[in-house]
């Protein structure tokens, strides 16, 4: 039996959830420590009409040691509305970082696509968060492969859906200045 498990969160996981935030700081130009404060469901809903987040549990100690979010809402691609992933709130305790917990944990969100599939996703980078860039896209040991998709004029609006119509299983990633793109997975 592995050491770890990943399931999707409840309300009851809401304070551990909110710990993994504050506890995971992203580096890049400016260091930023992103919130849910009160409640880590109830902040997540301006970011999607429904909200599935993947934990990884330590088993021996309970404890969360990484976390993301799956998010849907309703968007305008290719001429319909359709229903848009947004991944988001990436975190992962340091001391298990360059392990395989991020790559299962994408194989979990295969099987949370597989069962209610989207046409694409979308991820935001903060400019300069070199670990995530780094993690993200390189395609290595389970990871999606990431190709470019231009560029975003605003963090809330992304303008690259049209360069990705027929796009199937993918997902749009991109910060405000130079990453956008899609991952295949």
């Amino acid at each position: 039996m592995s050491r770890f498990l990943f399931s999707l969160s409840e309300e009851e996981d809401d304070a551990a959830l909110r710990r993994r935030m504050s506890q995971d700081i992203m580096q890049g130009n400016i260091s930023v420590s992103f919130r849910r404060e009160p409640s880590y469901f109830i902040g997540s809903r301006v970011q999607g009409e429904q909200v599935q987040v993947i934990k990884c549990e330590e088993r021996s100690s309970g404890r969360i040691v990484g976390m993301g979010a799956r998010m849907m809402l309703p968007a305008w691609i290719n001429g319909s509305t359709q229903h848009l992933g947004y991944l988001a709130d990436l975190r992962g305790d340091p001391a298990y970082r360059g392990s395989t917990l991020l790559a299962r944990g994408y194989q979990f969100l295969r099987q949370l696509h597989e069962d209610d599939p989207v046409p694409l996703y979308y991820s935001l980078i903060l400019d300069g968060n070199r670990l995530a860039l780094d993690n993200l896209t390189r395609a290595r040991g389970g990871l999606p492969k990431v190709s470019g998709y231009g560029a975003y004029a605003d963090a809330g609006h992304p303008s690259g859906f049209a360069e990705a119509q027929g796009a199937g299983d993918r997902y749009l990633c991109g910060n405000r200045k130079a990453f956008p793109a899609a991952v295949h997975i």
